[in-house]
C-alpha cells in the first residue's frame, strides 16, 4: 500500500493562510498566523498533518490553558478549530482532533467604560501631536483599531465635516461627521505633520509610523511623565504599529489599572455608552438604532449585549439608584415591634 503524502502542519497552516488572504482582512490574516505557527510549533512544524493525534492536540491545548484566561484560550481554539475544519475538507484530517478540546467557561465581568469626561480629557495624557490626534480620532468615531489606522489624508474632508471609513466587519463605506473637538485636533495635528514631513500627499496614513525617537519615560507608582523625550520622524507611506500602547499609556497616565485586552476598544465601548446614556431619554429604541449605527452593527441586540444593557436592566437601575428601598415597601402606620412582648 502507498504510504500516504500530505502537508507538513506548517505547510498546511501556510496554505490555510494563503486562500483566506481573498476575504480576510489583513490584521485578522497576522492574529491567526501568529497562533497558528505556535501550533505548528508545539505539534512539529515538519510533521505531516495527517500523523497529527488527537493527543497531541490535547496536549497543546492544556498547556494553553494554564498560561491563557479562558476567553483568550477559547479565540485560540475557534482559530486553530479554522485551521483543522480547512485541514478536514482538503482531506488531509480524517479524525476530529478538537473532540476533547472544549471552550473554557467564561466569567462575564464589567469591562473599563470611561466617562464622557475621562474621554475629554484622555488627549491631555500624551505629549505626541500624532497619538493626541489619534485618542480624539477615536473618541469622537468610535471606530475600531483597524479602521484607524487605515485612516489616509484624502479620507478627511474638513471643509464639509465629513470623515471617510471602510468598515472592515460588515466591509461598507461610511462618511462619519466630524465633531468641533474632531475639527479642531485634526487641523492641530495637519499644522504638526506638515511641518515634519513637509506638504501633505491625499494617500498618505493619516497617523503614521515614526522613526525611533530619543529620551526615555519616567514612572512612579502613580504616573507616567516623558522626561526629555525627542519623538523620530514621521514615515507617511507607513501605517502606525501597535495603537492600543498608545491609548494603554494614557490611561495609565490618567490613573487607571490597565488590564489585558485593554486599548482602543475600551474607547470605542465607552463611547458608545456615553452616546447612548445622551439619547436615551428621547426613547430606548431611537437610542438603540443610534448606537447601533455609532458602532455600525447590524443587529440591535448585538449593541444590547455589547454596552451590557437590557430594557430591565434600565428600569432596574432607574427604580433603585438614589432611591428608598426597603423603607419605601414598609407603611410607617402599620409597622409591627419585635421587641419583647410585656
Amino acid at each position: 500500500m502507498p504510504r500516504r503524502e500530505t502537508p507538513t502542519v506548517a505547510a498546511a497552516a501556510a496554505e490555510y493562510q494563503e486562500t483566506r488572504a481573498t476575504y480576510v482582512a489583513n490584521a485578522t490574516l497576522a492574529n491567526d498566523w501568529s497562533i497558528l505557527r505556535a501550533f505548528a510549533r508545539g505539534i512539529g512544524p515538519d510533521k505531516q498533518i495527517h500523523n497529527v493525534t488527537q493527543r497531541q492536540v490535547e496536549l497543546w491545548f492544556a498547556a494553553e490553558a494554564k498560561r491563557q484566561k479562558p476567553s483568550s484560550y477559547n479565540k485560540v481554539r475557534t482559530r486553530i478549530k479554522g485551521f483543522l475544519d480547512f485541514a478536514t475538507r482538503r482531506g488531509w484530517v480524517t479524525l476530529d482532533l478538537l473532540g476533547e478540546v472544549r471552550t473554557r467557561t467564561v466569567t462575564k465581568r464589567d469591562r473599563m467604560r470611561l466617562s464622557p469626561a475621562e474621554l475629554l480629557d484622555l488627549p491631555k495624557h500624551t505629549h505626541s501631536a500624532r497619538d493626541k490626534a489619534f485618542i480624539v480620532t477615536a473618541c469622537n468615531t468610535a471606530l475600531r483599531a483597524n479602521e484607524l489606522v487605515s485612516l489616509r489624508v484624502r479620507d478627511v474632508d474638513l471643509f464639509n465635516g465629513w470623515l471617510d471609513t471602510d468598515i472592515t466587519k460588515s466591509a461598507k463605506q461610511d462618511k462619519l461627521p466630524i465633531t468641533v473637538e474632531l475639527d479642531a485636533a485634526l487641523r492641530e495635528w495637519f499644522k504638526h505633520y506638515e511641518e515634519d514631513a513637509g506638504e501633505l500627499q491625499a494617500d498618505w496614513h493619516l497617523f503614521p509610523q515614526r522613526q525611533p525617537g530619543a529620551g526615555r519615560y519616567i514612572r512612579d507608582a502613580h504616573t507616567t511623565t516623558y522626561a526629555g523625550h525627542i519623538y523620530g520622524s514621521l514615515l507617511p507611506e507607513k501605517q502606525m504599529k501597535n495603537p492600543a500602547q498608545i491609548v494603554q499609556r494614557c490611561l495609565t497616565s490618567q490613573g487607571h489599572a490597565i488590564e489585558p485586552g485593554e486599548g482602543v476598544h475600551t474607547l470605542r465601548r465607552s463611547v458608545a455608552r456615553a452616546y447612548f446614556d445622551a439619547r436615551v431619554a428621547a426613547g430606548y429604541d431611537g437610542a438603540l438604532r443610534e448606537t447601533s449605527a455609532l458602532l455600525h452593527h447590524t443587529n440591535s441586540q448585538t449593541t444590547e449585549i455589547y454596552l451590557g444593557l437590557t430594557t430591565e436592566k434600565l428600569g432596574r437601575d432607574k427604580a433603585l439608584k438614589g432611591q428608598t428601598f426597603l423603607s419605601a415597601m414598609v407603611d410607617a402606620d402599620n409597622v409591627v415591634s419585635l421587641g419583647k412582648s410585656a
